[in-house]
């Protein structure tokens, strides 16, 4: 139970970074270059490999070779349905607090 306790988390901590996110974000469509996901991201070329590196070795993303050139894809789609219930998650919190404050009365707010 453990082990898989840790590779939850291990897997977790790889997903909560905003540049892995945004990248696989990018490639959830289609296969990118380093190139086109540096730009589109808007990060330098050594911090967008270094983020492929850890979404490659986590096993979320994988290249294929054309020449000089690689490509980089979305190894498994399920990806998207964690993130997606993630989101799902967090709003139905934000959503929870906004409804608490509001239905608080006014006047319990200025004591």
């Amino acid at each position: 139970m453990q082990e898989i306790d840790n590779k939850i988390v291990r897997f977790l901590k790889v997903i909560a970074d905003v540049t892995r996110l945004q990248i696989l974000n990018f490639l959830k469509d289609d296969e990118k270059t380093a190139s086109e996901i540096q730009d589109a991201i808007k990060k330098s070329q050594s911090t967008v490999s270094q983020q492929i590196k850890i979404l490659i070795s986590a096993d979320l993303v994988s290249y294929r070779r054309d020449g000089a050139k690689k490509y980089y894809k979305i190894k498994n789609s399920k990806i998207f349905d964690v993130i997606t219930l993630i989101k799902s998650y967090i709003s139905n919190q934000d959503r929870e607090t906004i409804d608490k404050i509001t239905s608080m009365d006014i006047l319990d707010t200025l004591h």
